[in-house]
């Protein structure tokens, strides 16, 4: 009893410090939405889902079954409906109907997948209507829901969700290409266009004014830094350094959620001292912490940098401005092959430059100013759990 009254004495007296409450509020939200979107199926065998993608030539070689794409209801939190307004080209809206899975017909009295009549099933379903699901190794197998199959004798017409927008988007041989997951995602093309980035990306490489010096080339991505600018806006955190110290950042993030490029991934820019070679740069825009010309408003957060040791009153990050860095965050992580929570050469994969510049760099050692940005407002344990979460 003793035991546990200390532990309970200590939790508490954590919480009595606001940095502590902030990064525990928002750990449990995360958690309270692994909880609530990514484990609705625990224990179920089967689910309804809608047909997205269906093409009557997608057949199975081997069990001679139909592959469809279909769409979890789960997944409404996560990946945008195909027929958002926000997709604004056929080639986003196939990049978004690629991040379903799929799943194979089956015969109603077995669930062996012996159908004979696999082409004939498919000129029966159509985009927009629902079946059973059910799963071949378990809702919980790593949130892959691979190993679907699904009984045509359950199709429904209409799911109540307009997807006019993806006729003539099904042609595709889901059972080639699809069959296991192995989905090749978009590449860019020699001019290094935007792509699997938010809808709301602003392309600004080519402006003189915010695509800072290039340096090389970075031959392997590794690390992501989060920087803060320490102003009011990106566009203004950029130009002043391009301008005063030929600094810069590969992407910006506006307090509104706006998305800045600036610089395609493979340019080395300067941004975070020896990580420059092997690290894509993004300023998630804040102020940082309460000083002259910048006063605290009521919403701030006291806290101390666990890196520097700056204690102070920090600006928090808007919850817009955090779901649109983690939306990008995620597609990086999964073009570069990198893991949200894992490690690089011996570091966390995402770090902040503050991390950087104490542990990495040992700046402190050298004689030279440690660095404080993202600051004590930033949640990062609970950021890395949000972009794993959208990576799947």
């Amino acid at each position: 009893m003793g035991i546990q009254n200390n532990f309970f004495t200590a939790f508490y007296s954590a919480l009595g410090d606001p940095k502590n409450y902030y990064s525990f509020q928002k750990e449990m939200i995360t958690k309270a939405m692994e909880d609530l979107y990514l484990n609705t199926y625990r224990g179920m065998s089967s689910f309804e889902a809608t047909v997205i993608q269906v093409n009557p030539q997608s057949v199975n070689t081997q069990t001679q079954s139909l592959a469809v794409r279909v769409r979890p209801i789960i997944h409404d939190m996560f990946i945008p409906e195909p027929c958002s307004k926000f997709l604004t080209s056929e080639k986003m809206r196939k990049s978004v109907i690629s991040m379903h899975p799929v799943a194979y017909s089956i015969t109603a009295e077995d669930n062996i997948g012996d159908n004979s009549g696999a082409k004939e099933i498919g000129q029966s379903i159509q985009v927009g209507n629902t079946v059973v699901c059910y799963f071949g190794s378990g809702p919980n197998n790593s949130g892959q829901l691979r190993g679907l199959s699904f009984d045509p004798s359950t199709v429904k017409r209409g799911s109540g969700i307009d997807y006019n927008c993806l006729k003539g988007l099904e042609q595709e041989r889901l059972g080639d290409r699809f069959e296991s997951g192995q989905f090749q995602p978009m590449v860019t093309n020699d001019l290094g266009a935007i792509v699997d980035l938010p809808a709301n990306t602003i392309d600004a490489r080519n402006d003189p004014k915010l695509h800072p010096p290039s340096h090389g080339t970075i031959a392997q991505v590794k690390h992501i830094v989060i920087h803060y600018g320490a102003g009011s806006s990106f566009v203004a955190d950029q130009k002043y350094g391009i301008s005063d110290r030929g600094v810069g950042y590969h992407y910006g993030v506006e307090r509104d959620g706006r998305i800045y490029q600036c610089a395609n991934e493979t340019e080395l820019i300067y941004h975070a001292g020896d990580l420059n070679g092997k690290s894509i740069g993004i300023n998630i825009v804040n102020v940082g912490y309460e000083r002259e010309g910048f006063p605290a408003k009521p919403d701030w957060i006291e806290g101390t940098n666990q890196y520097s040791g700056l204690t102070g009153r920090w600006q928090p990050y808007t919850d817009t401005q955090i779901q649109a860095a983690a939306d990008l965050v995620a597609e990086i992580c999964k073009r570069h092959n990198l893991k949200a929570k894992g490690t690089s050469d011996g570091h966390p994969v995402i770090v902040g430059h503050d991390y950087a510049t104490k542990i990495i760099f040992e700046y402190d050692k050298k004689g030279k100013s440690l660095k404080s940005d993202p600051g004590p407002a930033f949640p990062f344990d609970g950021f890395r759990n949000f972009v794993e979460i959208k990576m799947r």
